[in-house]
């Protein structure tokens, strides 16, 4: 006959294991049963308002701004972090401080991209010299432009403090006497 101890141990053995494989069948249904109520509470957390409230909304708001803020995270995904920082730095030089400004420079890069793109597409059926003529421009204009018009305006920001600066000292001078 068998050992008691054995018999014991071969039953524990045996419970545990099939407590284990339950277990393990069970948990993946309550995984993707806890999934979909976090999915359901996420949704109904984001529903969108109804048609009456969205056409209440300036045009600008409902219709322009999503598309600028998709061009605005395609232009984030292909900008590398120091170019951001950079940006941010330079942008701050002007005196741009909006949270939204690189996003709103990225953005305009980005149409600027593909409006040469398609001004390339467009204008090659017809003369491909000329195609890649406006494309390269249009190009040029929208990855240089903005370049060029934040530099004008810390340039003229810094002019503005060199010249009120006599005013300012003056000013210091009058308060400490």
């Amino acid at each position: 006959m068998l050992n008691p101890i054995w018999t014991a141990a071969a039953s524990f053995t045996a419970v545990t294991a099939a407590a284990l494989v339950g277990l393990s069948l069970a948990t993946p249904s309550e995984r993707a049963t806890q999934r979909r109520l976090e999915a359901i509470a996420h949704a109904e957390a984001t529903i969108t308002p109804p048609r009456s409230r969205l056409l209440e909304q300036p045009f600008f708001q409902r219709a322009v701004l999503p598309g600028l803020q998709a061009f605005a995270a395609l232009g984030e995904r292909l900008t590398p972090g120091s170019q951001k920082a950079r940006m941010i730095t330079r942008l701050q030089q002007a005196g741009i401080y909006s949270p939204y400004g690189v996003q709103a420079l990225l953005a305009f890069k980005a149409v600027m991209i593909v409006i040469a793109g398609l001004a390339l597409w467009l204008v090659a059926h017809l003369n491909a010299g000329a195609g890649l003529m406006s494309g390269a421009a249009l190009a040029l204009l929208g990855v240089m432009g903005p370049e060029q018009w934040i530099a004008g305006r810390i340039r003229q920001r810094k002019d503005a403090l060199v010249r009120s600066l006599p005013d300012t000292l003056d000013q210091v001078t009058s308060s400490v006497e």
